[in-house]
């Protein structure tokens, strides 16, 4: 019922896998990243047709109509004996847990039963799309095209924003020597036209003069410093209409020192299941325990 592949189907979808995945003589378009809308009846129906199947799974639930009946005897006995004392009382108790896993396996089973069609079409469905994306992203073993390209962004990123920061470092270090020299200049014009009030022969005019065209390069150059200083964050534009390319801070914790992060955090349950996960991967690895872990062996029935 799930299956609705034909060759027009497969078709239309090569058509839309070159759009999404162009091929190597033709150039990414804006239009690219646009949805399949020749699709959207075709899923629409199959959405339909996967929303029938569960309905018609679901009509018929016998494991959890029998859970439910061994619910509220289980819970009884539970409230009728907190404590188990003699054999008689184990052998009823242990009757109660036999025929409640079995409650739990009947549902699980039938609940499998149900969904592996689901399941098989899910993976069907999920293969192909996991694979097209491990060629660009990678696995653990080995990293992909895409991370390669972006280590490689970033690392001209932090080359270029250095070469701007001390761009921008020696504009300002000019800009500030400008302002000194403007106000020593500025400092002399005042004082040249006090002379020149107390009727000393001084050249008043030409002092001003140059205080004016000091400050006038020091603004300059203080101007010159801000744009240095915005350039030095990183923009590129888009190339498919969307938002410009920058760097983006992602805040990264870094333990200098496990033993006291934990001493400090406690041995928490996410903190304790690593660690097991972590030995018992040493163990397979070098055949023993890490120091400070040792197995032990839990009774239950």
């Amino acid at each position: 019922m799930l299956d609705r592949t034909s060759q027009d189907q497969k078709a239309r979808a090569a058509a839309i896998a070159d759009r999404y995945i162009p091929a190597t003589d033709r150039e990414v378009a804006p239009t690219d990243n646009e949805p399949p809308i020749e699709l959207s009846v075709s899923a629409e129906s199959d959405a339909a047709a996967v929303k029938a199947y569960a309905e018609a799974a679901m009509a018929s639930t016998p494991a959890i109509a029998a859970a439910k009946q061994q619910w509220p005897l289980l819970k009884k006995f539970v409230a009728d004996n907190p404590v188990i004392q003699t054999a008689q009382e184990a052998q009823h108790a242990y009757g109660f847990i036999e025929s409640t896993r079995k409650t739990l396996a009947a549902m699980d089973d039938e609940r499998k039963a149900k969904v592996a069609p689901l399941n098989e079409a899910t993976d069907i469905v999920n293969e192909p799309y996991r694979l097209a994306r491990q060629a660009f992203e990678g696995t653990k073993q080995a990293k992909g095209l895409l991370p390669v390209a972006v280590d490689r962004w970033n690392v001209w990123e932090g080359a270029e924003r250095a070469r701007r920061e001390a761009e921008a470092e020696r504009v300002r270090q000019e800009a500030e020597a400008a302002a000194r020299k403007a106000q020593e200049l500025t400092d002399l014009a005042n004082e040249a036209l006090a002379n020149a009030e107390l009727g000393e022969c001084t050249d008043a005019g030409g002092a001003i003069e140059n205080a004016q065209a000091a400050v006038h390069d020091a603004n300059a150059l203080d101007r010159a410093a801000t744009r240095a200083e915005r350039a030095t964050h990183i923009r590129v534009a888009s190339q498919l209409g969307g938002k410009a390319g920058a760097p983006r801070k992602k805040r990264v914790i870094v333990i200098d020192d496990p033993c006291a992060a934990i001493k400090a955090i406690g041995l928490t349950e996410k903190i304790t299941v690593a660690i097991r996960q972590s030995a018992e991967a040493f163990e397979e690895a070098y055949g023993e325990l890490p120091a400070g872990t040792r197995a032990t062996w839990e009774r239950s029935v």
